[in-house]
């Protein structure tokens, strides 16, 4: 038998497609700490229905997910979708090929919505907003994360840089945000920044140089040499600029229709 090359190399990557697509993130550093921050302050609860807007290839569904809950996740990106129902969709979840500034879902059905760095990269994100208030119950949980970039180690062209290579649209501060949720008929809970602190900034740095040259696997390196000492100067040393940050996390309830 005549073995081609490289078929040893795509027969590999066959077979570590499923690892890859369920659990790779939990071995990114900047998504590990947006899922811990997101998944405690969303606070899923039995029977509540919650929509994922920007869901990528449906990671954060799949790993909130547990029985007693509805979750669906909607996104622009064909492929994207098409790796969220083959890997991560257990009973119970969904998702669905959707435009963020127009949802395909009633009124006031679900009872929270997230979202992770997704908002940044639409046209209209007055719009988005307007969209996630309108599905949201009374009373109902949104919480999101955003590209802020207001870190005092990020450099323009760096910044310009990030802009041009994912799409962003805009980097958010936290008056801004505030701003446009409590126009739109949000109260805000509260707000934290992450990726603020010294060797965060190290490993996003290091994350972004090895994706734009395409060596996407070496983020679990990055996480797992980073990560222990990252946790304490994020959450523990106080080594980490609190109104600052590469990342902004924010909470808000909804209490009135967009004004």
């Amino acid at each position: 038998m005549v073995v081609r090359e490289g078929s040893l190399f795509r027969w590999i990557k066959k077979r570590l497609r499923p690892l890859f697509y369920r659990y790779f993130e939990y071995f990114h550093l900047v998504r590990a700490f947006e899922w811990h921050t997101i998944s405690r302050w969303l606070k899923p609860v039995n029977r509540d229905r919650i929509l994922d807007i920007g869901c990528g290839h449906g990671h954060f569904v799949r790993r909130l997910w547990r029985p007693g809950l509805r979750i669906f996740g909607v996104d622009l990106n064909r492929n994207g979708i098409k790796i969220a129902h083959q890997y991560n969709s257990p009973d119970g979840c969904g998702f669905a090929l959707a435009d963020a500034m127009d949802l395909p879902f009633g009124s006031e059905i679900f009872d929270k919505v997230m979202s992770v760095c997704s908002f940044e990269h639409f046209a209209d994100d007055d719009r988005a907003i307007k969209e996630a208030n309108r599905i949201l119950k009374k009373k109902g949980r949104f919480v999101l994360s955003v590209d802020s970039f207001s870190y005092p180690g990020i450099t323009a062209s760096y910044k310009e840089m990030c802009r041009r290579k994912h799409a962003v649209c805009r980097f958010y501060t936290a008056e801004v945000l505030k701003n446009k949720l409590r126009r739109l008929g949000f109260k805000i809970n509260k707000d934290r920044f992450l990726i603020s602190s010294p060797i965060t900034s190290l490993g996003y740095k290091l994350s972004t140089f090895f994706r734009w040259l395409g060596i996407d696997f070496m983020d679990p390196f990055i996480f797992l040499s980073l990560f222990p000492i990252s946790c304490l100067t994020e959450n523990l040393l106080k080594l980490r600029f609190k109104e600052r940050g590469y990342i902004l996390v924010m909470e808000a309830v909804k209490v009135s229709d967009p004004i």
